[in-house]
């Protein structure tokens, strides 16, 4: 774990270094840059995901049954609050999508149909949709932590 933790260190260290001793951005290709990015990302993700699993690993062996049985009565009652967020933020994104074919469809038929403004009101329509759908949920997580907090509380 702690070599994992070094090289995630290292690599980014490396990273910056490259900066301060005088390879430019600009120096690189486009291409070059956006694959040194992609790269880096995957390795960020690589290390979090890594040290996820462990924390997760030991916080499972830290858990009595009662404490476990709480873990087991959050994740059932975040479920369905999780699944109802995600299909109305699929519903969001189903009519976002509609909307900007719409946008496109009246453009083509009428040039004097601003396309782009068009398609900036679906998105924001869009965006307010989506964020509605979280402000219904958080709520409901909430209860669902609160609920877990009070029961583990009460475990001996």
């Amino acid at each position: 774990m702690k070599n994992i933790q070094f090289l995630c260190r290292l690599s980014g260290v490396a990273a910056a270094g490259l900066f301060v001793v005088g390879f430019p951005l600009r120096a690189w290709s486009a291409d070059a840059a956006k694959q040194c990015l992609q790269d880096a990302r995957a390795d960020r993700a690589d290390c979090v995901g890594v040290c996820t699993d462990n924390f997760n690993a030991a916080a499972a062996l830290c858990g009595t049954p009662c404490v476990q049985q709480c873990g087991a009565d959050r994740k059932a009652c975040r479920k369905p609050v999780q699944d109802q967020l995600m299909a109305d933020i699929k519903a969001c994104n189903g009519t976002l999508a509609a909307a900007i074919k719409d946008c496109r469809k009246q453009a083509k038929a009428d040039p004097s149909v601003d396309k782009d403004a068009c398609v900036d009101t679906a998105q924001i329509v869009a965006f307010i949709c989506r964020d509605d759908a979280r402000e219904t949920a958080f709520p409901q997580f909430n209860q669902c932590r609160e609920t877990f907090e009070t029961c583990v509380r009460a475990c001996p």
